[in-house]
């Protein structure tokens, strides 16, 4: 894994923006059938406070962000396929510590880099989790694609 410039959204992709503690919104990347790039740092111990995540051509997707102190808020948001969504906060130096996606059509792969642990499995199907809950640790990184292999 590794971070790549954003690319041209072609069917089916996965495009990530986070905004990072300290550091504001990074780069978005854009994943497709052969890319899976991270947005967000590794080895910085920066957190994500939120995402922006536009999923094309997987029909109907949600998320929803676990946010340290506040549990999954505002909790699940559904969209329909090309829609860019936001979830968690900025400007309250508050990290999110898990992410879950879904979609409606095929499946998606994704893994998370955890705080003090590392890259987690990856995890393929059309309903993925990364990061934990009730830990106090932060996500720092997330990489998500389609499932194409």
């Amino acid at each position: 894994m590794g971070t790549g410039p954003a690319q041209a959204a072609s069917s089916p992709s996965v495009c990530i923006q986070a905004h990072v503690t300290d550091a504001g919104w990074q780069s978005q990347v854009c994943n497709g059938p052969n890319t899976f790039y991270y947005s967000g740092t590794v080895g910085e111990n920066k957190a994500i406070e939120a995402l922006r995540i536009k999923i094309t051509g997987h029909g109907r997707f949600c998320v929803a962000a676990h946010l340290r102190d506040q549990g999954w808020h505002p909790g699940e948001k559904c969209f329909y396929d090309g829609a860019e969504v936001f979830v968690g906060t900025t400007g309250q130096n508050r990290p999110m510590e898990a992410l879950t996606i879904s979609v409606s059509s095929g499946s998606i792969v994704g893994a998370g880099h955890v705080q003090n642990r590392g890259w987690g499995p990856s995890k393929a199907n059309n309903f993925i989790y990364l990061g934990t809950e009730g830990s106090a640790l932060n996500l720092e990184a997330v990489a998500v694609g389609p499932n194409t292999w």
